[in-house]
């Protein structure tokens, strides 16, 4: 199935202020950080928002999403290790 990500992303830059996250406070420890908690949460959504059936076929995409994506904070792969470290703590 062939993603259509510009819109998807489009999408989600126009309503960015409603998925913000802003109000969740950052579980993790500050040593270490490469991603910010709003780049993961917006490849985790993204992920879904994608039909995305694991977080390694997240991972895998969030290459292929590095330029549009940059839209919403995403930089570049975003480990799947990052992402199960980091949901569960939400």
């Amino acid at each position: 199935m062939k993603r259509n990500y510009v819109a998807v992303i489009n999408f989600l830059n126009e309503r960015r202020r409603v998925f913000g996250v802003e109000g969740i406070s950052e579980p993790r420890d500050a040593r270490g950080r490469t991603h910010s908690l709003r780049s993961l949460f917006a490849a985790a959504l993204l992920g879904m928002v994608t039909m995305c059936r694991s977080l390694r076929e997240t991972e895998e995409e969030t290459e292929e999403w590095s330029k549009l994506a940059r839209k919403l904070g995403v930089r570049g792969r975003v480990p799947k290790s990052t992402l199960a470290d980091l949901l569960p703590r939400l």
